[in-house]
């Protein structure tokens, strides 16, 4: 079964630190991402109730314009429908949270890589790599000043609403397996993370034929 795009959703400041959104599908899988600024935290998020994954923790984002830290979250098979994705955060300022769910994601093992980088200059990309055929890679980009680009292999899936700010995904499967990457473009300083999604693989019955000859 192959990884396909599900949903999307970006807020600033969402009330209560509480974001309604919707998953369908199966196999599903759901990323968020929390931005802060330097004086908070964010110590955790739930989907329908659930406990998600840290996969990157407090990156820190100070040599882009506004500071403050990243997080990438996770959590295989979330609930469908519309649930209540809510984040801990303690401290004042600006909070933020995006998300992108997908189907046709591995359920156990769901996540084979992940990592960060920073930097400067007009592109940004970040390498992992992949253990299994047909991985997605997904990913979140913050830049100075200016909205990010996609770059080869990108597809972008959130709009920032501040401007340096957004979600995206390789929007295919990378095959064979091994080093690929997310690359942006039309920035300044700049971090990243990725992260590379499993597949469901199928398998598939080869009937003993030695039995019709017994």
């Amino acid at each position: 079964m192959a990884i396909a795009f599900d949903a999307t959703i970006t807020s600033v400041n969402p009330a209560s630190d509480t974001l309604s959104f919707t998953t369908s599908g199966s196999n599903r899988y759901l990323f968020v991402q929390t931005l802060i600024q330097d004086s908070q935290t964010c110590s955790g998020v739930t989907y329908a109730g659930v406990s998600m994954t840290s996969i990157l923790g407090q990156i820190d984002s100070s040599s882009v314009s506004g500071g403050g830290s990243i997080y990438l979250w996770g959590l295989a098979n979330p609930a469908s429908g519309a649930n209540d994705i809510v984040a801990t955060f303690s401290g004042e300022g600006t909070r933020v949270i995006d998300a992108c769910s997908y189907t046709g994601a591995q359920q156990t093992t769901a996540l084979e890589a992940s990592g960060s980088a920073s930097g400067s200059g007009g592109t940004a990309t970040k390498s992992i790599t992949t253990l299994t055929d047909n991985d997605w890679l997904v990913g979140y980009v913050r830049s100075s000043g200016t909205t990010p680009s996609a770059g080869s292999n990108t597809t972008m899936r959130t709009a920032s609403a501040e401007g340096g700010r957004r979600m995206a995904d390789s929007g295919a499967a990378q095959t064979p397996a091994g080093s690929f990457a997310l690359n942006y473009t039309g920035m300044t300083n700049w971090v990243v993370m990725v992260a590379a999604l499993k597949p469901v693989v199928s398998t598939i019955y080869i009937p003993d034929l030695r039995l019709a000859f017994m």
